[in-house]
């Protein structure tokens, strides 16, 4: 299995001793366990305001708050992973994610009769985040090539991508077969087994501890890129609560949502590997201008969309635009961390992402409260989707 895993094919994918694969296998399985939660997490929240008897309204300003605190309790937990990568390494910091990822899905098995217990489970989600991408990115700039990171994350992005084409209509069925605790349950076994794969890898410490002081100094010393990432946050913290909600509202069945959003994907994961290969060649810039343009424009279609065509369409652009920001601002990420210290630049880029969700979640809940349809949040959330454009102005 450990050849398996270093050896998918690709020549550039792993280095002299142990490159990218079996990061990769690990956050692919780990991807479909969250696809598993995530596209259906903010509908089950949303389920249970209604259970309680409270309107649409509220229910939603529930799922909002639930969000809120899990990238909040993000931002509390990142100095924890990065001092615990530095102890212990960035292989144990990932696997240790494993605790608070079962706490949460224990806790959100049993939320439905005891709802109160949503603001631990959403903690204990942001408390696993933290851990487990601090040790992911850390393994990842470490093994990568750094003459090829755009082909690296554009591979680990399409299997992403294609793992998302069956996941939305897979768990679609297990909700409508077998209930949501199954949905969990499945979940969590697929995780475990991304454990597994993580425990065959050797471990890799970074040379330096991390300041979260430094990484301060650095806001006020690079403000366009901080708002690039801000922007980056906000906006596809939004599409991943926000249209959910919005697309079942619309449909009504949780199965129909599922097909829409695989239909989508299909198309995205066809450029996504493309995409990488092209950041390696030209950079990142062109490619973070093109991305913001697309994805601006495909939240304002969204405030217009009804048909099950426009937004099948829409929403596949836009995956495509989402890889057209993720990938470059990864690899961005990863160059400056081989230049300037690893714990530093993802310091930079997470807390700097988390605000921005924070944000987003704020400034959605008031628009919400105020009366607003989900349409506005999608203006907001297309104002985000431009922010990442001040990163390519000097």
């Amino acid at each position: 299995m450990k050849r398996l895993v270093h050896s998918i094919g690709f020549p550039w994918l792993h280095l002299e001793n142990e490159g990218v694969g079996s990061v990769i296998v690990v956050v692919t399985l780990r991807r479909m366990a969250v696809e598993l939660l995530g596209l259906f997490s903010p509908l089950y929240v949303l389920s249970i305001g209604w259970d309680l008897g409270f309107t649409t309204t509220i229910s939603v300003l529930i799922v909002l708050g639930y969000y809120l605190l899990i990238y909040v309790s993000k931002l509390v937990t990142m100095p924890l992973a990065e001092n615990i990568s530095f102890r212990l390494g960035y292989r144990r910091t990932l696997i240790l994610s494993i605790i608070p990822f079962f706490l949460f899905i224990a806790l959100l098995a049993f939320s439905q009769n005891y709802p109160f217990l949503l603001i631990l489970v959403s903690v204990f989600w942001g408390i696993h985040a933290a851990l487990f991408w601090f040790g992911y990115h850390g393994l990842f700039i470490k093994r990568g090539d750094h003459q090829h990171f755009g082909k690296q994350t554009g591979l680990s992005q399409t299997f992403y991508i294609l793992i998302g084409v069956v996941t939305p209509i897979l768990g679609g069925l297990m909700i409508l077969k077998f209930g949501y605790q199954f949905l969990f349950l499945s979940a969590g076994a697929i995780f475990t087994l991304a454990m597994m794969v993580a425990l065959l890898s050797k471990e890799i410490k970074p040379h330096q501890d991390a300041r979260i002081t430094s990484v301060l100094r650095l806001f006020r010393t690079h403000k366009k890129v901080m708002l690039g990432y801000f922007g980056w946050g906000l906006e596809s913290s939004l599409y991943g609560v926000v249209w959910p909600v919005f697309l079942f509202l619309l449909v009504g069945k949780i199965l129909a949502f599922g097909e829409i959003i695989a239909a989508a994907v299909f198309v995205a994961a066809l450029i996504t590997y493309l995409t990488g290969l092209v950041v390696d060649r030209v950079g990142t810039k062109m490619i973070i201008n093109l991305g913001s343009m697309v994805g601006f424009l495909t939240w304002l279609v969204r405030i217009v969309a009804r048909t099950p065509l426009i937004i099948v369409s829409v929403d596949s652009f836009y995956r495509v635009a989402e890889q057209m920001l993720h990938i470059p601002f990864l690899v961005r990420t990863y160059q400056k961390a081989v230049d300037g210290g690893t714990g530093q630049s993802l310091y930079f880029m997470e807390i700097s992402l988390g605000l921005g969700a924070v944000s987003g979640f704020l400034l959605a809940g008031i628009l919400v409260f105020a009366g607003f349809s989900l349409g506005s949040i999608f203006l907001l959330a297309s104002l985000g989707t431009l922010a990442p454009i001040l990163i390519t102005r000097k």
